[in-house]
């Protein structure tokens, strides 16, 4: 039996791994919160700032442009619910009461404790619940909603009734430093960002006691936040940064006053030193997550909103063309990484969610000179905070080549197909190499999302696992090991090849190391091969390094579709109309709905699960580890074959030049990918771990 005290160094040596030399702050700030310091310091800031009278607030956010008809309508009918008790959070309507309990453990019964934050439990197996449920009601995203209805109809006394009931309800109720809501940084920042919103659409309309009340809770906030930035800084350099820094410059511009002055400049600072890091040069963003990567866009527009600041507004450019490029523009995408409403835009439309556009629209057109009617009507993102104009222009969708960000992708017909490779780093998966595959605004072969958080750690792990990607695994490994919820405890990293599309046949492909820490070390390549005549999408890796390998393909399949196995032959219909086969290297194993351990799942937004199959097939090579989406539901259609290490494409004709073959070379840590054709041959070199 292991001991506690065996799991202890364990447990701290795997958290130096993945934390590097942020690993001991993190325990100082852990024994900080037990040993008394946060009690002494933040308990006695809190104490003489809620006696102690502060500067009075002011708006800082630029009013609204004039709202289109069905931006007031899609408005005006969130906010009756609201008013009747009925939140949206995470795309599903909850009744919730007016004003709602601000403490609730939304995903199972009870409250948390009213208690100083650092002395409630959210992280250990003993907690009460998902505490990212209740944060996300107290980041106040509705009430945006309501001050945007007493703003359309400053005559019905009704929305600033509901909305200065739950601002007042929640300042009694969550004394400053009391309650989980004080226990993020970040999620004290966009609750401030949202207050900034509701104060610019109100004005002065709010009772000047809860204006001044809300006004202490705001200036203790930035004190909060100065104090917790060593912890920030040291240990959570990503999208958190970010969202603090811009918590911290909202917060000063809403008070004129010589500190507030400093904490907007300090937080301004900060914000332009992240967010340079924050975004590539390609527009993806290091947070390897696309719903994050929205959450960076949404941050870089506030921060272009407040000061018409000019690198913001260029990075928002790039991260929304990336977004372009993507497809965001033109159907669904892959849930790439954690997938959360992580946001600051606020928008009534029903599919706010999950939709990626709305945010990539308003970069485009707040980099430019506004946004068309048509958009502004369609888009609260933009309705409510970009003027009507001509944006700049997005980027096409690219169809046979790279994206960004370690992606790559093509399309045949209506099928659109991604390939990612990339480097795993705090919100992103187990899916070096995953491969996705959309029919129309189906997925035939997905990215299944994330769950939660804060739920089952089966649950968590699952759904971030190689398992649950459309991925070849090694050994019986998964690519990365999770430590914690959002840390791994080993690196790896992919890097994607140069794509080619060579008369009719589109090559993707792409390499990864997930399995060097294997003895002997092996890396796995991955090809993609569009074919458009006849319709063929067919996907290949070898294991490089170690001869034959026990493998494990994975093919999580969208929640829509439907399945007949017949050995190696799966039939599928993604939708009403359309049949695509499987043909795959070994017969299937079909997987839905399982729990123990948590397999066969699909969640499109967090917090949501419903039951996918996701197909398992096993063998043991070095590969070409080959298997092929067709569609119809006839036999397999013989376009290609792995053939002694290499993929041969079989054709009716017997010319050479109709005949092609594709197989790697590994020198060292060079890569090859070579496709022949005839006496014409083309070849692509990554070199795996030299930049």
């Amino acid at each position: 039996m292991t001991t506690p005290a065996a799991v202890r160094p364990a447990r701290l040596a795997a958290d130096l791994r993945s934390l590097g030399w942020g690993a001991p702050i993190r325990a100082v700030y852990e024994l900080s919160k037990r040993a008394g310091a946060h009690r002494a310091l933040l308990g006695r800031m809190a104490a003489t700032d809620t006696l102690r009278p502060v500067p009075p607030l002011r708006a800082c956010f630029p009013p609204p442009a004039e709202v289109p008809g069905a931006a007031r309508e899609r408005t005006l009918v969130e906010a009756a619910d609201i008013a009747a008790g009925r939140l949206t959070l995470f795309g599903r309507q909850l009744d919730l009461g007016d004003p709602p309990d601000w403490h609730a453990v939304l995903d199972g019964p009870g409250s948390w404790p009213r208690s100083h934050w650092w002395t409630i439990d959210i992280r250990s197996p003993a907690r009460r619940g998902d505490v990212k449920w209740t944060w996300e009601l107290n980041r106040h995203r509705h009430l945006v909603v309501l001050a945007r209805a007493a703003y359309l109809e400053p005559h019905e006394p009704r929305w600033l009734a509901v909305l200065e009931r739950h601002l007042g309800s929640w300042v009694v109720d969550n004394p400053l430093e009391v309650g989980v809501q004080w226990a993020s940084n970040l999620e004290i920042a966009l609750r401030a960002v949202a207050w900034a919103q509701v104060l610019s659409l109100t004005g002065e309309r709010l009772a000047r006691p809860l204006r001044d009340a809300m006004g202490r809770v705001l200036w203790h906030a930035g004190k909060h936040l100065v104090f917790e930035l060593p912890y920030t800084l040291s240990t959570m350099a990503n999208n958190h940064l970010l969202g603090d820094a811009l918590g911290l410059l909202v917060i000063g511009r809403s008070f004129d006053h010589p500190t507030a002055a400093r904490w907007a400049a300090a937080g301004a600072r900060l914000f332009d030193r992240q967010a340079g890091r924050e975004v590539r040069a390609d527009g993806s963003t290091i947070d390897e997550a696309l719903s994050y990567h929205r959450f960076v866009l949404e941050m870089l527009l506030v921060r272009a909103m407040l000061d018409r600041d000019l690198a913001a507004l260029e990075r928002a450019a790039r991260a929304a063309r990336y977004l372009a490029r993507l497809g965001v523009l033109d159907g669904p995408v892959p849930q790439y990484g954690d997938w959360d409403e992580g946001r600051l835009l606020v928008s009534s439309a029903p599919d706010a969610t999950t939709d990626l556009s709305g945010t990539a629209l308003a970069a485009l057109a707040l980099a430019g000179g506004g946004a068309p009617p048509d958009q502004r009507e369609r888009y609260d993102e933009l309705a409510w905070y970009i003027r009507e104009g001509e944006p700049i222009a997005p980027e096409p969708a690219v169809t046979g080549g790279v994206v960004g960000g370690g992606i790559a992708r093509a399309t045949t017909g209506p099928v659109r197909v991604w390939l990612r490779t990339g480097e795993r780093r705090w919100h992103g998966h187990a899916d070096l190499c995953s491969t996705e595959i959309a029919v129309g605004d189906r997925w035939l072969v997905g990215d299944p999302g994330t769950g939660a958080y804060n739920a089952d750690p089966g649950l968590r792990d699952g759904l971030r696992c190689s398992a649950a990607h459309a991925v070849l695994r090694v050994r019986g490994l998964d690519q990365l090991e999770p430590h914690r919820v959002f840390r791994w405890r080993h690196h790896a990293t992919g890097v994607l090849g140069e794509p080619a599309t060579l008369d009719g046949l589109t090559v993707l492909w792409g390499v990864h190391d997930a399995y060097a820490r294997v003895d002997p070390p092996v890396v796995v390549v991955r090809a993609v091969l569009v074919d458009t005549d006849p319709p063929c999408i067919a996907v290949a890796d070898w294991v490089l390094g170690g001869g034959p390998a026990c493998w494990q393909l994975d093919l999580p399949l969208g929640p829509e579709v439907a399945t007949e196995i017949d050995g190696c032959l799966v039939r599928c219909r993604p939708g009403d109309e359309d049949q695509w086969s499987l043909h795959l290297p070994a017969p299937a194993e079909a997987v839905r709905g399982r729990r123990e351990p948590w397999m066969g799942w699909w969640s499109r937004t967090y917090g949501e699960l419903e039951p996918a199959t996701w197909l398992a097939v096993r063998g043991r090579s070095a590969g070409p580890v080959l298997w092929q989406a067709v569609p119809g539901a006839g036999p397999a259609p013989d376009l290609w074959h792995a053939d002694d290490g290499r993929l041969v494409r079989r054709c009716a004709r017997a010319e050479p030049m109709s005949r092609y073959l594709v197989w790697v070379e590994q020198t060292g840590r060079e890569i090859r990918l070579q496709v022949g054709r005839g006496e014409s041959e083309w070849t692509s070199a990554v070199v795996l771990g030299g930049g």
